[in-house]
């Protein structure tokens, strides 16, 4: 315990000393992890980005190198706080056009493949642009690949195994009270003579989350073999939820867009 308090106190007081360097040298501090920190300067080069490097790294006696240089970051708001963003969801481009993802639904293992490749494919979209009003252009675009997704799920044509939600278990099946969705799926493979452990991964589809009957909430993929159809309206709310971040990032506080994209 005495050896993590000590790292934690050192790491603390480390990106302090970065931080004071960045501000004295011009730079915003947006974010700061243990290892790495993510700075804007406007108008700054590379060669500035560098100069900032070689001094923290001297003053610290920590080896640094800077990952990228980006030509925006989003970083997203809190659900509870709308206007305060959050260090561990956030999407960035680099110069080069490539994407860096955290915290979204593409990132989960647990979101349905469908929603998956939406963001995927919507975020290719937004990584051409360069500035405040090209993301907005390239949102327009990305609203197309998000409404050809809900008419799929709309007219009921999505393939099932694009549905399929998978998650842990972290108790036996017989162990749950409440009757979420992964515990039914559980419960039901139970029933049907599967033996699952804790830490064993159940795939489901959801076929009607607001039924009174829990069974028919849900139904495990292995035990499909053809049986209802699924839930329209909540993968529908999936796709628009997994869509919202890219929304959140033209949010406009005051008549001004909110200040979780960087460079405006």
């Amino acid at each position: 315990i005495e050896a993590h308090e000590a790292i934690n106190a050192v790491a603390r007081e480390t990106l302090l000393v970065a931080k004071e360097i960045s501000e004295a040298q011009g730079f915003a501090l947006l974010h700061a992890l243990v290892d790495s920190v993510y700075v804007w300067k406007d108008g700054a080069s590379r060669h500035d980005y560098e100069e900032l490097t070689r001094n923290i790294e001297e003053r610290t006696r920590l080896p640094l190198a800077i990952e990228a240089i980006y030509r925006y970051v989003v970083f997203l708001p809190s659900k509870q706080h709308a206007d305060v963003p959050v260090p561990n969801r956030f999407f960035a481009v680099n110069e080069q056009g490539e994407l860096k993802v955290r915290g979204l639904e593409s990132r989960r293992h647990d979101t349905a493949p469908m929603v998956v490749r939406m963001q995927h494919e919507a975020l290719a979209i937004l990584a051409e642009a360069h500035d405040y009003r090209s993301y907005c252009c390239k949102l327009k675009e990305a609203r197309e690949v998000l409404n050809r997704y809900l008419s799929i799920v709309q007219d009921g044509s999505a393939a099932i195994k694009d549905l399929i939600i998978s998650k842990r278990i972290t108790r036996d099946p017989r162990e749950y009270s409440k009757a979420n969705l992964i515990t039914i799926a559980a419960q039901q493979l139970y029933g049907s003579g599967v033996n699952l452990r804790p830490g064993q991964t159940v795939e489901y589809v959801i076929t009607d989350a607001d039924n009174p009957v829990p069974n028919d909430r849900v139904r495990a993929y292995a035990l499909w073999e053809g049986w209802h159809g699924y839930d329209r309206q909540k993968y529908r709310a999936m796709l628009l939820e997994a869509f919202e971040p890219f929304e959140q990032a033209t949010a406009r506080q005051n008549g001004e867009p909110a200040r979780t994209l960087f460079p405006l």
